[in-house]
Parts: C-alpha cells; structure tokens; sequence
C-alpha cells in the first residue's frame, strides 16, 4: 500500500472512538495517546474520543509500533469498545488468541 494512501485511509469513527475508550480503559490519557501516534494533541484524540473524527490507518501503524501490539488486535479491541455484545465475545476471544500468537511466532522467528 502506498505510504500516501495510508495518510488518507480512515477506519471507522466507532472504531476510532472505540480504540481511545480502551487505551484509557489501560490507563492512558489523551495526551499518552497523541504522542504514541506521532506527536497529534490531545484536542484530536478528544474529537475521535466523541466521534468527530477518525484515525488513519498511518495513525493506527504508528500506535501498533509504539504498543507492540499487533494492528488488528488494536482494531479488535475498539470494535469490542463500541460493538461488544456477549454473543460475539466468544469469537473475539478466539481471534484475539490467534493473533496474540501469531505475533508471539513473529517475534521468536523475526519475521
């Protein structure tokens, strides 16, 4: 994907809002979150916090770097934040178990 393409693809703002509500869930602040993502302030986080606006995925790349966590367990978590009913905690248990140790494999391997 091209690194333009990546500034200018957004994810879904429920998504967005999703993922600030779990990272302060774990105890980060606004601000926290703003410079794991490349030094954005605190009043961007917050208009994603209410929904105004959304991540870019060149964003979201930065956070999986600076959390080492995997990209899709991030957007899982936001998902589970906003659409999380226990009818489908299950399958979001299974996937997040997966991708955990998929990355865990990654990094053993260096892949």
């Amino acid at each position: 994907m091209k690194t333009e393409n990546l500034q200018s693809k957004r994810i879904d703002p429920k998504i967005s809002t999703g993922i600030v509500h779990r990272l302060q869930k774990e105890g980060m602040t606004l601000s926290e979150i703003g410079n794991k993502m490349g030094g954005v302030g605190h009043s961007y986080i917050s208009q994603v916090k209410s929904g105004n606006r959304s991540f870019t995925m060149a964003r979201l790349l930065m956070l999986e770097d600076e959390l080492d966590r995997p990209l899709p367990i991030i957007i899982l978590q936001g998902a589970e934040e906003i659409w999380g009913p226990e009818k489908l905690k299950q399958p979001y248990k299974l996937l997040r178990q997966w991708l955990n140790k998929s990355a865990e494999l990654r990094k053993r391997w260096k892949l």
